[in-house]
C-alpha cells in the first residue's frame, strides 16, 4: 500500500466535521481554514502537557511527471526533463527515493522520539511510535538536544509473517511494523532484523530552526549528525547522485523506487508542496493480454479507443490492470471493426506495458503499450495484487 493510499485513508474526516467540531469546542475558525488548518487549530486546544514531540509540517514534494513525454519509450528523456533537471545538473542534485514510511526524529535528552505524518484521532497531534522501535529510541546524543530531522522509516526485510499478515516488499513490511502495537512491532524485527531511519533532511538544529538554510547547508549538517552517532547501523543518509539521466537509470535499476530532485539553493518551506523538490518514481513493466477495449471518441469515434489489459492474480482470476492508447492510426484501424468494436483476433493477445507507478487501485498509471509479446502466452501472465501494489508473478 503507497504512502499515498495509506494517508488518505486515515485522514478520512470531512471539512464539514471539523468545523463542526471547532464550534463544539469552542475553536475559533471559519470556512476559509483548510482541513490541516482545522487539525492544527483542534490540536492546539486539546494537547495540555508539553510531552508531546515538537509539531512541525513536513515539507512536500511535487511530482515531476508533469516534465514527462510518455509518447517516448524512456520518458525521463523528454525536452521538458532535459530544461528542468538534466540540463541544470549544478543547480539540482538528485537523492534515492525510499520506499518507507515518512517520520520525524526528535533528538531528545532522553533519547530519540518518532512521529509521523498521521495524526491522532482524538487530538489530532501527530501520531508518536517511538515505542515501537526501542533499539533507535534508546540512542542519546546529547551534543545534539533539540535536533528535529526528516527521514522515513524503513523495514529492510521484503517478505514477513506478522501472524495476520504476509508481506512481498518493504513498504509493505514497513507499514507492519509501524500500525502494529509495541509488542508485536518489537517481537517482529526481534524475529526478522530492525528497522532503520534514513536521514534526508533537518528542520531544526541543537533547538534552532534551520528551515531558513538553503539544502546544501542543511545537508553539511547531516555530516554532523553522522560523526556524532559515529557509524549507529540504524540511522543512516540516503545517497546523493549527479543529476543526469544514467544516473537516474542507473537507480532505477538498482531496484529502488525512484529519485528525488532537490534544488541546492531550495529552503525548507513547512507544511508545502515545494518547488525545490520533485519526486519521479521509477517506470514499471508488466506483461498482461488484451481482455476488451473502450470505444474511441472524438477523432477516434468509430474506433477502439484504447486496450483494456489484465492477467491473472493469485487466486486465478482475471485483474485488469491497465488502459492503454497509444497506438497509431494505422494500428487503431486494423484492430478496429467496422462497427468500431475490437476485433475478435485481439483478444488474449499478449503485451507489454510501460507505467509510471501503481495506484491506490493496484492499476498502472500513465500506462503505455511497448510492443506485443507472440513468445508468451496468456497463461502466463500473473500477478500479485495487493492494496495499492502490483507485483509480476
Amino acid at each position: 500500500m503507497n504512502r499515498e493510499f495509506f494517508r488518505e485513508v486515515i485522514m478520512a474526516r470531512t471539512k464539514a466535521e471539523l468545523l463542526a467540531e471547532c464550534v463544539r469546542v469552542g475553536v475559533k475558525a471559519d470556512s476559509g481554514c483548510s482541513k490541516d488548518t482545522l487539525m492544527d487549530k483542534l490540536r492546539d486546544h486539546y494537547l495540555e502537557s508539553d510531552s508531546y514531540p515538537i509539531q512541525i509540517d513536513l515539507m512536500l514534494a511535487r511530482d515531476a511527471k508533469d516534465f514527462l513525454n510518455y509518447d517516448l519509450d524512456k520518458p525521463w528523456l523528454s525536452n521538458s526533463m532535459f530544461s528542468m533537471f538534466w540540463g541544470r545538473a549544478d543547480e539540482w542534485v538528485m537523492e534515492e527515493k525510499l520506499d518507507g514510511c515518512r517520520f520525524r526524529c526528535h533528538i531528545t535528552s532522553s533519547g530519540l522520539r518518532f512521529d509521523s505524518r498521521r495524526r491522532s484521532d482524538v487530538d489530532y497531534a501527530y501520531s508518536e511510535k517511538t515505542s515501537n522501535f526501542p533499539h533507535l529510541s534508546g540512542i542519546k546524543i546529547p551534543e545534539l538536544e533539540g535536533t528535529v530531522l526528516d527521514g522515513e522509516i524503513i523495514m529492510p526485510f521484503q517478505s514477513i509473517d506478522s501472524g495476520s499478515v504476509k508481506t512481498q516488499g518493504t513498504l509493505g513490511s514497513t507499514i507492519v511494523v509501524v500500525n502494529s502495537g509495541p509488542d508485536v512491532a518489537c517481537a517482529i524485527q526481534d524475529k526478522y532484523g530492525y528497522c532503520e531511519y534514513r536521514v534526508f533532511d533537518v528542520i531544526m538544529w541543537k533547538g534552532k530552526r534551520v528551515d531558513h538554510l538553503v539544502w546544501s547547508d542543511r545537508f553539511a549538517l547531516l555530516w554532523d549528525l553522522l560523526e556524532c552517532l559515529g557509524g549507529d547501523d540504524y540511522i543512516k543518509t540516503v545517497r546523493s547522485y549527479a543529476c543526469t539521466p544514467e544516473a537516474y537509470e542507473s537507480v532505477i535499476e538498482s531496484g529502488l523506487e525512484g529519485v528525488m530532485f532537490k534544488l541546492r539553493s531550495g529552503k525548507y518551506e513547512c507544511g508545502k508542496r515545494s518547488p525545490s523538490w520533485y519526486k519521479l518514481k521509477k517506470f514499471v513493466t508488466f506483461d498482461g493480454f488484451i481482455t476488451g477495449y473502450v470505444p474511441g471518441d472524438g477523432g477516434n469515434a468509430g474506433k477502439v479507443g484504447s486496450l483494456c489489459i489484465s492477467a491473472y492474480d493469485q487466486g486465478g482470476k482475471l485483474f485488469e490492470f491497465a488502459s492503454v492508447s497509444n497506438m497509431t492510426d494505422y494500428q487503431r484501424e486494423k484492430l478496429s471493426n467496422p462497427d468500431g468494436s475490437l476485433d475478435v483476433g485481439m483478444y488474449y493477445q499478449v503485451v507489454e506495458v510501460m507505467g509510471q507507478e501503481i495506484t491506490k487501485n493496484s492499476r498502472i498509471r500513465h500506462a503505455r503499450m511497448l510492443r506485443t509479446r507472440s513468445d508468451k502466452s496468456h497463461n502466463q501472465c500473473k500477478v500479485l495484487v495487493e492494496p495499492g501494489n502490483l507485483t509480476q508473478l
